[in-house]
């Protein structure tokens, strides 16, 4: 799902929460990156932040909610940061990127306003130490993220401004430790060992970190860090890097239609000439076969990322995230090259579909040319004189070995000389030729002659 959908889906949660809840106000927004949902109660503000676009600091499609303690205050806090300040044994997950559905994002808005539920009357006793809080956080950002101190105004109008713009800087921040953060990614997988790793090697970490940290240490036993209905967090994994074996079965898949294409395009060529002529000799599908298998190799190479969730497993969820992620980067040059074979390889079929001979009900075309496409020669069928049967060839050019290998030669009123071994065509379907050229002949003795060279004197 296409994240200007799931912005709208967001807005229509959020405004049926405001109802729910019988909060005070609501206020929806949006810029170029995120779009903004802020509902005010009578102890709270919540503002609930969804990103548009992927950057280096926040995943795509990612849910997030800031807390202000105070609706007129400047300064909100992270839903990590207040499971710090209430010192609540709470390692779950609430920043949620790569949300691929309205039904995920309706799971995850739901998780957030849970816990915000849950623990109402604990976060809304924090507003008494709003001051020290925001004292704290700033010093956290100071040794976090860090800022310039020298760029801090003196007056208080100035300072909330100033520090209002950092805290949605470290925002930013604090979403991508707590959504693709190796150390996170590592725990909410099981990972513990390997997260207490990546944790220890982190050397700025906020206070809710570092009780991670130590929680990991510990943690032997299984803990669901995000539902599974909220988990696109760890889905995503799935889709981000396909197997071999899925790319190698939609090279098979493509090549396969794309044969199956040509072959289709032969037979239905087939049925015209056979519905518009009297005899011909049609072109075996099987020789469209190859000029399916570049254009297919090169179209499931240029459009892998479009055509590989439906080989997945789960093809419902792969189409999700495969119309939530934006796939193009996918290289034009190969777009073109699957464009340019498929065109290439259209022009050489339309040369080899066509059959050598097409007997018409006035005329003949025969192709006697050499190259791919068809070089046909009309006879006019009233121009053949005679069908005269050939009782053999010389083999040399002193015409002294004789070869005796009986055909017929179609004679034309010029002398021009058509023979049965040109043509491909099977003994019935040559009696079928002479017929018509010869109608209401079969049944009387053919004229025949030793060698070819006797109708040319």
């Amino acid at each position: 799902m296409k994240t200007e959908k799931l912005s709208e889906y967001l807005e229509k949660l959020s405004r049926n929460y405001y109802e729910k809840s019988g909060a005070r106000d609501i206020y929806c927004y949006r810029d170029k990156l995120y779009k903004y949902c802020q509902i005010t109660t009578d102890s709270l503000k919540l503002e609930f932040v969804y990103s548009f676009k992927g950057s280096e600091n926040y995943p795509l499609s990612t849910l997030s909610c800031r807390v202000y303690l105070d609706g007129d205050s400047p300064y909100f806090f992270e839903i990590q940061e207040l499971i710090d300040y209430l010192e609540i044994y709470d390692f779950h997950c609430y920043c949620f990127p790569y949300i691929e559905s309205a039904a995920r994002m309706k799971a995850c808005f739901n998780y957030i306003t849970d816990f915000i539920e849950y623990h109402l009357e604990e976060i809304a006793s924090l507003k008494e130490k709003e001051d020290k809080l925001v004292k704290r956080k700033i010093d956290e950002i100071r040794a976090v993220y860090g800022f310039n101190e020298e760029l801090i105004p003196s007056d208080n109008a100035g300072k909330e401004s100033f520090f209002n713009n950092i805290f949605k800087h470290y925002s930013h921040f604090l979403v991508k430790r707590y959504s693709s953060e190796p150390a996170y990614l590592a725990f909410v997988n099981g990972e513990y060992a390997e997260a207490y790793e990546k944790y220890k090697k982190l050397e700025k970490k906020t206070a809710y970190e570092k009780k991670l940290e130590s929680f990991v240490k510990e943690q032997y036993a299984p803990y669901q860090a995000v539902p599974r209905e909220c988990a696109s967090i760890i889905a995503v994994e799935k889709y981000k890097r396909t197997s071999f074996n899925t790319f190698v079965l939609l090279i098979a898949a493509s090549v396969f239609m794309f044969c199956l294409l040509f072959v289709m395009m032969q037979l239905i060529a087939n049925v015209i000439y056979t519905k518009t002529s009297q005899l011909t000799d049609l072109v075996s599908p099987v020789k469209a076969i190859p000029l399916g298998i570049i254009p297919g190799i090169l179209t499931a190479v240029a459009f892998r990322k479009r055509l590989e969730p439906f080989f997945m497993k789960n093809k419902r969820s792969a189409i999700e995230f495969n119309s939530l992620m934006s796939f193009s980067q996918e290289p034009k040059a190969v777009k073109l090259a699957a464009l340019i074979s498929l065109l290439v390889c259209v022009i050489i079929f339309l040369g080899i579909c066509k059959p050598s001979i097409i007997v018409y009900d006035t005329y003949l075309k025969y192709d006697d040319g050499d190259t791919l496409f068809s070089d046909y020669t009309i006879y006019e069928l009233s121009e053949f004189s005679d069908v005269v049967i050939v009782e053999g060839y010389y083999a040399d050019k002193n015409y002294t070995e004789y070869v005796k290998s009986p055909f017929y030669a179609f004679v034309t009123k010029g002398r021009g000389i058509l023979t049965s071994k040109e043509l491909n065509l099977s003994d019935e379907e040559i009696q079928k030729l002479i017929n018509i050229v010869e109608p209401g002949m079969e049944n009387y003795r053919k004229q025949s002659v030793p060698a070819i060279e006797d109708l040319m004197v």
